[in-house]
């Protein structure tokens, strides 16, 4: 999922290829035919929709592929929530929920012993039954 409008995803694409290859904002106009104030508002985000033909000049000017620009690279770990209140409660429910995980695994274990404890008795109760018979 895209953590910002496809303008800005582009954008921002735009702006890490060009300063990979180390070029300046003027040079990558000039290779890719496209004015200068094009490149600066496409990297700004400031077209929210920018024109194919557009990114179809930048990518050859940056020898990228198109879908390259189209990706949101933004890592998922350092993706926010709304807001710090969303983000808090959204810890404290994860907390909760490994709370709830280590309690049901404490449950199945008590069970496994009640299981084996019944058993034992089952077996000692056979035995005090043959100990009778004799």
């Amino acid at each position: 999922m895209m953590s910002g409008s496809i303008g800005k995803i582009i954008g921002e694409n735009v702006a890490e290829a060009r300063e990979e290859r180390g070029l300046s904002q003027d040079e990558l106009a000039d290779l890719s035919k496209l004015s200068r104030t094009t490149i600066v508002q496409l990297e700004n985000g400031h077209i929210k929709d920018p024109r194919k033909k557009n990114i179809i000049a930048i990518a050859t000017a940056l020898d990228k592929p198109v879908e390259h620009f189209y990706q949101d690279r933004t890592p998922a770990k350092s993706k926010k929530f709304v807001s710090p209140e969303a983000d808090d409660l959204t810890n404290k429910y994860l907390k909760a929920l490994e709370d709830k995980i280590e309690l049901n695994d404490q449950l199945v274990g008590a069970t496994k012993r009640i299981d084996e404890l019944q058993d034992q008795l089952k077996s000692l109760q056979q035995e005090v039954e043959a100990l009778k018979k004799r």
